[in-house]
């Protein structure tokens, strides 16, 4: 709320209150959490130097793509089958999300710097206790991206755009089962690199897949299930090249009726 008044400043003093809406305004509120405030004012300064250098008006898709610019770095150029690809990748991230209590707020398939696109949600700074069913659903989202391809493209057309997903759910899977007592293994709290070294080690990774496949077959099961919703978002991402917002949650909760 403190960057989102902040904002709403450095709007008004630039005389761009009346350009930029509320969904922008939220949508850069929930990208930077922890930057400065000159951070911010470099942002709109971007913003304004981009709309005078290129003679481009100042409106939301003009401070979305200086900001991501700002962020990740300069936009990269791909062709169609590329984009469908990563929509349908993200757009599963969104969905699966939507399903399993976490909504998401901001969708791209603009490839900047190391990712094709991302899927995020502006509750990076909640603080909690997560519960065992949390980390699950933190699981299953993850998995969504691959889940998607499987769904669209069946095994041969799975990609390596799932990386760094991939690695995400195997640590949640390994946390929960050492660190947090979440498995069958006990309720010992253990360091993963010392145990996975022990006799134990393969007891955890044996777990930890089991954990893995059951999210993977209960994503899939989301992705075919809400596939025409996906295909909405994905229809609207290879036109716009991002949902956000208001928007995002309009096509989601369309589906669920």
């Amino acid at each position: 709320e403190e960057r989102k008044q902040y904002i709403q400043i450095l709007l008004e003093k630039k005389k761009y209150e009346k350009k930029i809406s509320e969904v922008a305004i939220d949508y850069v509120a929930e990208h930077t959490g922890g930057k400065s405030l000159a951070f911010l004012k470099r942002a709109i300064a971007n913003m304004t130097n981009v709309a005078i250098d290129a003679n481009k008006e100042v409106n939301d898709d003009l401070l979305t793509d200086t900001l991501e610019t700002q962020l990740y770095g300069e936009k990269q150029d791909n062709d169609e089958a590329y984009r469908l690809s990563v929509a349908r990748h993200e757009a599963g991230h969104a969905y699966v999300s939507w399903k399993t209590k976490r909504e998401p707020k901001f969708i791209t398939i603009v490839s900047r710097g190391q990712f094709g696109g991302y899927v995020s949600y502006g509750d990076g700074e909640d603080i909690r206790n997560l519960t065992k069913e949390d980390f699950l659903n933190y699981i299953c989202q993850a998995l969504a991206g691959r889940a998607a391809e499987m769904v669209y493209y069946d095994e041969n057309g799975i990609n390596t755009g799932a990386c760094s997903d991939l690695e995400k759910a195997t640590n949640y899977a390994i946390k929960m089962i050492c660190y947090f007592g979440m498995g069958t293994l006990g309720l010992l709290s253990m360091d993963p690199e010392h145990i996975l070294d022990s006799p134990k080690g393969a007891e955890v990774l044996e777990e930890a897949n089991r954990i893995l496949k059951e999210q993977m077959d209960r994503a899939i099961s989301y992705i075919k299930e809400g596939r025409q919703t996906i295909d909405r978002v994905v229809e609207v991402l290879m036109d716009k090249s991002y949902i956000q917002g208001e928007n995002l949650t309009a096509i989601l909760e369309e589906g669920e009726q």
